[in-house]
């Protein structure tokens, strides 16, 4: 990531995949993001300078960039979702950003599943998404640039499900918002400019962490029946667990649904080598605003578990926040 600010640059390392190039002056400037990414990506907002005469890259400026980044995405989806108005979604898919394109394609497929339940049209919808997905394919037979063909892939296994999802409503009669059958799904709704994700009676706000044009899951059954259990215990402010032999995708699930929130997943393979203190600094990461995941975690490990968790899962109810160490 690199930054002309003040006469100053700062560089990443060369490990990372992508950038974002950030300007105090933009305005009608367009930046161009990873080599992977094409897409151009505006920083909305201006990074305050640093009073400090030696300029680095500290907290405070972390803080502002997160900021910035999470600006720029809302701001940019909300255009997305506009432009979806005027334009036919063949040509929209293309123009804007992977990220931004599955959210507001599962924001759009919302809209109209509920309004199609409301005035009984769900069948009418029904073949609209046929079409839709007809038209995908089309896309992907043809000519495509590397950019493009990764955004339609990811796309189309969100928008499969949701075709599947479409057609067990129609199977089930469903009439009323309020069915199970379509309550327990992964809701998107575009509310006072801002993006809500719903299941159930759960509601949790769009995290807009920069994804980039990364794949999704297949989506199974098993899959649905894994984010309707994980929101719920996130919404009762407790964790979850995904239970099962090794290799059968517990991480990767957990890391699809964080990717489906946009928010940050960090994976810690534990195991009986870490002592208290390891497992301590884990924990204090936690306490500030990740979506964990624990694989390996053997019976020996529970109990230092229990012991650090148990306090972080009641801090929400008593408002209790952990010291922030410097």
């Amino acid at each position: 990531m690199s930054s002309h600010h003040s006469g100053t640059r700062y560089k990443s390392s060369p490990s990372e995949h992508y950038c974002i190039i950030m300007s105090s002056h933009h305005s009608g400037t367009r930046y161009k993001s990873s080599p992977l990414e094409h897409y151009c990506i505006n920083m909305s907002s201006h990074l305050s300078g640093t009073r400090r005469k030696n300029l680095r890259v500290d907290l405070e400026l972390g803080v502002q960039v997160e900021e910035n980044m999470r600006n720029t995405l809302r701001s940019t989806l909300g255009k997305s979702l506009e432009d979806l108005k005027t334009k036919e979604r063949k040509d929209w898919v293309l123009k804007w950003p992977g990220q931004l394109v599955i959210a507001g394609s599962q924001t759009e497929w919302t809209a109209h599943v509920e309004q199609g339940i409301l005035e009984e049209k769900l069948p009418e919808y029904y073949n609209t998404m046929l079409e839709q997905l007809d038209d995908l394919r089309g896309l992907v037979k043809g000519p495509l640039e590397r950019v493009e063909r990764q955004v339609l892939s990811a796309l189309i296994v969100i928008e499969v499900h949701a075709r599947d999802v479409l057609a067990n409503l129609l199977k089930e009669n469903v009439k009323n918002i309020n069915d199970f059958e379509w309550i327990s799904q992964l809701r998107y709704y575009w509310v006072e400019e801002e993006l809500k994700v719903r299941a159930v009676n759960a509601e949790f706000q769009y995290g807009y962490e920069y994804l980039g044009n990364s794949g999704r899951l297949v989506i199974t059954p098993l899959t649905d029946r894994c984010y309707l259990t994980l929101t719920g215990a996130l919404h009762l402010k407790f964790g979850g667990a995904p239970a099962g032999p090794a290799g059968t995708g517990k991480t990767e699930t957990t890391k699809d649904l964080a990717k489906a929130f946009a928010i940050q997943c960090v994976v810690f393979n534990c195991s009986d080598q870490l002592d208290f203190m390891a497992m301590g600094k884990f924990f204090k990461g936690l306490a500030r605003d990740s979506n964990p995941e624990h694989p390996l975690v053997t019976v020996q490990n529970v109990s230092p578990h229990l012991h650090y968790w148990i306090p972080l899962a009641g801090a929400p109810e008593k408002d209790v926040h952990p010291r922030r160490e410097s």
